[in-house]
């Protein structure tokens, strides 16, 4: 992982081939003390797993797509 700040409050976050995600940001997250924030991502990404919150059904509705 590579990790530039780009603003005041803001990196920039580049991850390595095959490493993963969520936790890699999460870690990221922990090491600078922050406990909110958004992401907004650029590439690709094998065996993810996109989810949402359905607030009328009560549940978590999640969709998993494959490496073509």
């Amino acid at each position: 992982m590579h990790v530039r700040r780009v603003g005041d409050r803001e990196h920039l976050v580049v991850l390595e081939r095959d490493e993963r995600v969520v936790a890699s940001l999460l870690r990221f997250a922990a090491e600078q003390g922050i406990q909110g924030g958004w992401v907004l991502g650029l590439g690709s990404i094998r065996h993810i797993e996109i989810g949402y919150y359905d607030l009328p059904r009560r549940l978590y509705v999640k969709r998993h797509f494959e490496e073509d």
